[in-house]
């Protein structure tokens, strides 16, 4: 599209143009055609000349002795061959002249019809583009409005999935919650007691099943796990004392649901390998009424970071080499 200074600056240069053929063209007409019609008159020697000057001389003479005659009769000088050579030459000269000045405006007046004819076209292109401007101009604002739509769609495909998201985590903490994970100890035992070396620390080798019951994982961090063992008092209150073995560890790992894994380590009793302990691994009562204690404790998150534990308590059966969970609070799952 032109610029609007751009389309007046060309349209007053042709408008200018147009003015000044418009003037030049009637008046080169109107110069050729008086150029054309005026008469040319010859130069005699009569008129001009010596003997022109004594006729006059002469005749003012007699006019002086004598009445002036009503009617003066002219008479003129004929033209020399010369003379008319150069009048004839002056006219085809005068005849070219017309003819290059007939072309000239001829040629101005083409000139005229061709700027005439430019305007119209520079016009009309004009009014093409301000036309294709204003379809232009539509299409962009239909596009302004898809766009704004788009932006709007797009802005509600994310909140949508803003929400699908939310509903998902939603989900799926309900059912992390719904199907927890559950941790808890099976087959627990223990063999390899050093009852050989009478005098010496009592050691045990304990092992167990880490198991995960529930339906979600178990990102297990502590675990603790040691050999208790008491003993009832010979006095006569009859008070039962309590005896901690060493702890050891259990490192951190992640237990999927329905998976377990196999612990076994050799734990120290905190005790002194004596005749009493042979006769309680005998299954034979001791005069101090012995029982050895599993305890420990197992602690873990599920996936949305709830915290969770399982305790252990079991009381050892010397005969079946294995522990049995106790009747009280110290072994649950939580």
């Amino acid at each position: 599209m032109l610029a609007p200074d751009l389309e007046w600056y060309i349209s007053a240069i042709m408008l200018k143009r147009l003015a000044i053929l418009a003037v030049f063209c009637p008046l080169a007409t109107v110069g050729i055609l008086c150029a054309q019609g005026t008469p040319k008159q010859g130069v005699t020697k009569g008129s001009l000349g010596l003997d022109g000057k004594k006729e006059t001389a002469s005749q003012n003479k007699d006019q002086d002795t004598q009445k002036p005659p009503s009617v003066v009769v002219q008479v003129e000088t004929p033209v020399s061959d010369a003379e008319s050579a150069a009048h004839a030459d002056d006219r085809q000269i005068q005849g070219k002249l017309a003819l290059y000045t007939e072309m000239l405006v001829a040629v101005g007046f083409l000139q005229f019809v061709a700027l005439a004819g430019t305007l119209w076209i520079v016009r009309r292109q004009v009014e093409i583009m301000d036309k294709q401007t204003e379809i232009m101009n539509t299409h962009a604002g239909h596009l302004e409005n898809l766009a704004i739509a788009a932006d709007a769609s797009s802005k509600a495909t994310t909140e949508i999935q803003t929400a699908i998201q939310k509903q998902a985590e939603l989900m799926g903490k309900t059912l992390v919650l719904q199907f927890r994970p559950k941790v808890i100890i099976r087959f627990a035992g223990a063999s390899e007691f050093n009852l050989a070396d009478l005098g010496k620390p009592a050691t045990a080798k304990v092992r167990l099943n880490i198991v995960n019951s529930g339906g979600s994982p178990a990102h297990i961090s502590v675990g603790k796990v040691a050999l208790w063992w008491t003993e009832m008092s010979r006095s006569h209150s009859r008070r039962i004392e309590i005896h901690e073995g060493t702890e050891r560890e259990l490192g951190e790992f992640t237990l999927q649901p329905g998976k377990q894994c196999r612990w076994e380590e050799t734990l120290d009793m905190n005790a002194i390998n004596d005749l009493q302990w042979v006769n309680y691994h005998e299954g034979l009562a001791t005069e101090d009424n012995r029982t050895l204690i599993l305890v420990g404790g197992l602690y873990y998150t599920d996936d949305l970071s709830i915290p969770r534990s399982t305790g252990i308590h079991r009381n050892y059966d010397p005969k079946m080499m294995n522990f049995r969970a106790a009747d009280d609070e110290g072994e649950y799952a939580d």
